[in-house]
């Protein structure tokens, strides 16, 4: 028998009488990371022998399981509360939205993440440029990295970053990290979702030679920092108009910037490279 549902929605952050500790919750955040950074590592000298670039080695060894590992959380704490394999009252945001916002939310939101990076790049290089005890391959999406690989390594490189960066990731990790852990911290009210933009960019703590760049500079910054507007703009608009089927614009719009950004042209622009221009 099910377990009776025990969530509400107040403003635009669902409510559920479970809460996370700050503890547990940043533990649940950083863990996928760390499981991600180290099968990285252990796997660049692998592919290394293959001729595949560094970043082959991310997206199999270390994204896969990260991804894996989060799905098997979703599913098992469902197993827990409901008596089998359900997302029930463990994911939410499951209410419904305006199409007409994906169209006109998530690219706003894109615009915003390519003008973010692009200002903020001389700043990022320059702080990346200051930690140079990691190896170079750490480094792995940087283009001078990559442009000394084959064309079949980087067609098949790229293939794989369309599959887990373009689709899988976005689904998972936004299921995760803002369906099951942003809203069991709920109790902080409008600033949930400004505290879970900050849990988010510390889970890619691996993605630059930067710690420092990749908190204040980098990819997780300009659309979840939309995200995270999109979810105060919410609150603020739930708190004076209620609406009766509560609405959540921040959740499924930053599903959709996330995915759109993973594929945009930021990350595709090395595909270039295997055409040799």
């Amino acid at each position: 028998m099910s377990a009776p549902d025990s969530t509400q929605t107040v403003s635009s952050v669902p409510i559920t009488n479970e809460q996370h500790s700050l503890g547990r919750s940043l533990l649940l955040h950083i863990l996928p990371g760390v499981f991600i950074l180290a099968l990285f590592v252990a796997g660049v000298p692998l592919v290394a022998r293959l001729g595949l670039p560094p970043l082959f080695a991310m997206l199999t060894f270390g994204t896969a399981f990260g991804l894996a590992f989060q799905v098997w959380h979703l599913y098992t704490e469902g197993k827990k509360r409901n008596g089998r394999a359900s997302l029930a009252g463990i994911v939410l945001y499951r209410q419904p939205m305006p199409l007409w916002q994906y169209f006109a939310l998530v690219p706003l939101f894109v615009v915003l993440g390519f003008l973010i990076d692009g200002l903020t790049a001389p700043l990022k290089l320059a702080m990346v440029n200051s930690m140079p005890w990691l190896p170079q391959w750490f480094e792995m999406r940087a283009v001078s990295l990559l442009a000394a690989y084959s064309r079949p390594a980087l067609v098949i490189t790229f293939a794989c970053s369309a599959l887990f960066n373009g689709i899988a990731a976005p689904i998972v990790e936004e299921l995760y990290f803002r369906g099951y852990l942003m809203p069991r911290l709920s109790r902080f009210g409008r600033w949930t979702p400004v505290l879970e933009t900050a849990l988010f960019t510390v889970y890619h703590f691996w993605h630059s030679l930067s710690l420092l760049a990749a908190l204040l500079l980098d990819y997780p910054i300009p659309l979840h920092a939309a995200g995270c507007l999109c979810g105060l703009l919410e609150a603020e608009r739930q708190a004076r108009y209620p609406h009766p089927h509560g609405t959540e614009p921040a959740g499924r719009v930053a599903h959709g910037s996330h995915a759109s950004w993973n594929v945009s042209l930021r990350k595709l622009r090395h595909a270039c490279l295997c055409s040799g221009t």
